[in-house]
């Protein structure tokens, strides 16, 4: 019997996993298009960690890939993007605040 990826379990997984690939003829490149478009040094990196979000855990099922030579699936959360703070801009938008402020006092005093 020939040596397969899922044969060979003194192998660490992620070298199963690039032999299986391999077999199939299935680049980073391929798979990086399948996930969303990804690029193939992310999608070695997603194979590389030991742990991949769930979204392309997932597709990766869908493509036949054997679930025990993929990292573990882990929920993802988008990262909040922050506002830049600029501490001139926000001087300028405090006297621009309090410019206004004033002129309304003024239009309602009627000077």
């Amino acid at each position: 019997m020939a040596a397969t990826a899922t044969t060979i379990p003194e192998s660490p997984r992620y070298v199963r996993l690039r032999f299986w690939m391999a077999s199939y003829n299935i680049t980073d490149k391929a798979l990086g298009e399948k996930l969303g478009g990804i690029s193939p040094q992310a999608v070695n990196k997603v194979l590389r960690n030991d742990t991949m979000p769930t979204k392309h855990y997932e597709e990766c099922i869908k493509l036949g890939f054997p679930p025990d030579l993929l990292p573990q699936p882990h929920g993802m959360r988008p990262k909040a993007r922050r506002k830049p703070i600029f501490p001139g801009l926000e001087q300028i938008q405090t006297i621009m605040t309090q410019g206004c402020a004033m002129n309304s006092e003024l239009m309602k005093s009627g000077n």
